[in-house]
């Protein structure tokens, strides 16, 4: 069979179609403004990559054969993805519709991150979101594969090939014993518990807690005693509760209601930054950014 590929375009499938409704092709002609020459030329050109009849022409006008019949259906079909497509890509250019990858390392509960998310979900309704939490060098991975559209991260350095805009500062806060030393401090500096065994896990959020405390402590000649248990991110305060240590929490929103422990905010804020790659084309990352920036504001 002959490659029609490189030879028909969609005009010609309109012509084909528009003659079929109309059945005569001056009719289509004067529908389509074109010359009649023109359809009934590329017509008779389509019929002959085909091989085969597409119209039986009459002084009354035109009819299909039962090959032009099957044709003409699925070109019909055809024309209707089209329409379908155009109006999509439409949609999706305005931000009416589309997908959004967003990178998270703190929790989802975090109160301004949650409220960024709750806004934009309810101003664009039909672009999807999709959460993925991991280490800020993951996200950084990800954005530059472009397999991730945007990510936030604390203040690491971020590579000159990226964007990004620092937008809030997200206090991070120490899970004591209530017995502590330090519980009754209203803030405390973090050299304050350098001295302490941090229970983490070998999650995303433990992974970056623990590249924070390296940084940290490092600053100041000294290095942490972190200790790796094998259960999820709300079992760590229980642990604390027994007095195996102490551990660091992104969001208190849950630990705050657990019996035994204390929350203390750590005097020094992290910032909180956006980034994205400039390569990333996606129509719904402006206007993510767009509201994300307002937060900034």
């Amino acid at each position: 069979m002959v490659d029609l590929s490189s030879a028909l375009h969609i005009r010609h499938i309109r012509y084909v179609v528009s003659a079929a409704e109309l059945g005569s092709f001056r009719r289509a002609a004067i529908h389509l403004n074109v010359p009649e020459s023109t359809i009934s030329r590329r017509i008779s050109d389509l019929e002959a990559w085909l091989g085969t009849k597409i119209f039986i022409r009459s002084a009354a006008g035109v009819r299909l054969t039962f090959a032009g019949e099957r044709f003409v259906l699925r070109c019909r079909y055809l024309l209707t993805e089209i329409r379908h497509a155009q109006s999509e890509i439409q949609a999706v250019r305005q931000g009416m519709s589309g997908m959004l990858t967003i990178g998270v390392i703190s929790s989802l509960a975090s109160s301004t991150l949650s409220a960024l998310l709750r806004d934009f979900a309810e101003q664009h309704p039909k672009i999807h979101t999709t959460y993925i939490e991991a280490t800020a060098e993951a996200h950084l991975f990800q954005a530059g594969s472009l397999t991730l559209d945007v990510a936030f991260v604390s203040d690491e350095g971020v590579p000159r090939k990226f964007s990004s805009q620092c937008l809030w500062h997200e206090r991070l806060f120490a899970v004591l014993p209530e017995a502590h030393p330090c519980a009754r401090k209203s803030n405390l500096d973090i050299g304050s518990i350098a001295d302490e065994t941090f229970l983490l896990n070998d999650s995303a959020r433990g992974r970056t807690i623990s590249q924070y405390l390296h940084r940290r402590l490092g600053a100041l000649g000294c290095r942490p005693n972190i200790r790796y248990q094998d259960v999820d991110q709300e079992s760590l305060p229980l642990l604390v509760a027994l007095g195996h240590g102490i551990t660091i929490a992104l969001e208190p929103t849950m630990i705050a209601r657990m019996p035994g422990v204390v929350l203390r905010p750590i005097a020094e804020p992290r910032r909180i930054h956006a980034i994205w790659s400039e390569e990333n084309d996606n129509p719904a990352l402006p206007l993510f950014l767009k509201l994300a920036k307002s937060v900034q504001e």
